[in-house]
């Protein structure tokens, strides 16, 4: 992770004569280490930096987000895209206390990115604040966020990996799944790949004592609904084998179904479209973190 700092705002111009040689010092010490004498610099703000998140700006999905800090810095998730997509992407800074720091509202930094491997898959235009991405043709590859400030880069996150991949329908033409909330049909993850490559983007967060009921919206290539849980198919839930019992509660309602997260840990959920007794479909397990406030 590469870190710069450079200075450039003056010391506020002092509205009255001062005599004191102390107080002048102090003035130009003030100016040395500091952009805003009223808060801290942008080297303590990107200092303070200990998680980065990735999400869709117009907040229909989470793609990824880092563990670890400095050298051990990594991304869980990456971004997978079709040729064709076009998603703006919000990038969130977060200190030790889980609260964004805001860096870009004094104009001074921007986001930027920078690619490798299939470079020609994606074109990226930052807009200060976030970034907007197109995808344009088959690859994968990485791809970098900086913290620009003054034209050189004051911050880099770890290599984001990234595939763009054409749409290929899996059973009963199921191309995507997506995961939402019962309640209020927002999308909390969705599924990449077909198959034995089949994989959700995105996971749960949840604390002990919250309870969420889920749904499951399966689209064909076209983007198009695809009804597979009705008349006598139901959806069912279970922990994936070697999870641990204990962390989450499940129970499945036919077209839907409830977790309840019981105690802190990390465990995947398999959900599953029974036709009787016989399987339609059964999808990857869908990691579930359980975490106290």
């Amino acid at each position: 992770m590469a870190r710069h700092s450079r200075r450039t705002s003056p010391f506020p111009l002092l509205r009255r004569r001062v005599g004191s040689a102390a107080l002048l010092s102090a003035a130009v010490a003030l100016t040395a280490c500091s952009d805003d004498p009223t808060g801290p610099s942008i080297e303590d703000r990107i200092d303070e930096i200990e998680t980065i998140r990735v999400d869709l700006r117009d907040g229909s999905a989470h793609v990824a987000h880092t563990h670890g800090s400095g050298a051990a810095m990594h991304w869980h998730g990456d971004l997978h895209l079709h040729p064709g997509d076009e998603v703006e992407l919000d990038v969130t800074f977060l200190d030790a206390q889980g609260d964004t720091i805001r860096l870009f509202d004094s104009g001074e930094l921007a986001l930027a990115a920078s690619l490798s491997g299939a470079s020609g898959a994606l074109q990226i235009e930052s807009h200060g604040d976030h970034l907007e991405v197109t995808a344009v043709g088959e690859g994968e590859g990485t791809l970098t966020i900086s913290i620009m400030h003054d034209g050189h880069s004051d911050f880099s996150a770890p290599a984001l990996a990234f595939e763009v991949v054409d749409h290929e329908p899996g059973a009963d033409g199921v191309a995507v799944v997506r995961l939402l909330d019962h309640a209020d049909e927002s999308e909390l993850a969705h599924t990449h790949d077909t198959g034995d490559d089949m994989y959700w983007q995105g996971h749960l967060h949840l604390h002990p004592g919250d309870e969420l009921e889920v749904e499951l919206e399966f689209l064909d290539a076209d983007g198009h609904v695809i009804d597979l849980v009705s008349g006598d198919r139901t959806l069912m839930v279970s922990l994936a084998e070697g999870s641990a019992s204990g962390v989450v509660e499940l129970a499945a309602h036919g077209d839907h179904a409830d977790i309840e997260a019981v105690a802190d840990g990390e465990v995947e959920v398999v959900f599953t479209v029974m036709d009787g007794d016989e399987v339609v479909m059964t999808l990857p397990g869908l990691e579930v973190e359980v975490v106290t406030h």
